[in-house]
């Protein structure tokens, strides 16, 4: 399973480079939390925040956990606390 997010300059272009390096992180181990086969890349890049994904059985579904994921991890993470 492929799994590439772009997340968007407006949510982390505020962030040091240490703290967007632990967001990352985190982000990507609650990913492979939830998807422990796909291969994950995490981007940031203008725009809204993408998810695009193969090799799931419903790619609509992994949208919706990834976009969730991304949001929790942004808004809650431990990451922030660091």
């Amino acid at each position: 399973m492929e799994i590439n997010i772009k997340v968007s300059d407006d949510s982390v272009s505020k962030l040091t480079e240490k703290a967007y390096d632990l967001f990352t992180a985190e982000l990507k181990a609650r990913v492979l939390e939830v998807y422990p086969s796909s291969n994950l890349k995490v981007t940031h890049d203008c725009g809204p925040t993408t998810f695009t994904t193969s090799g799931f059985h419903d790619d609509k579904e992994a949208h919706i956990v990834l976009h969730e994921l991304v949001e929790d991890v942004l808004k809650h993470g431990y990451w922030s606390k660091a």
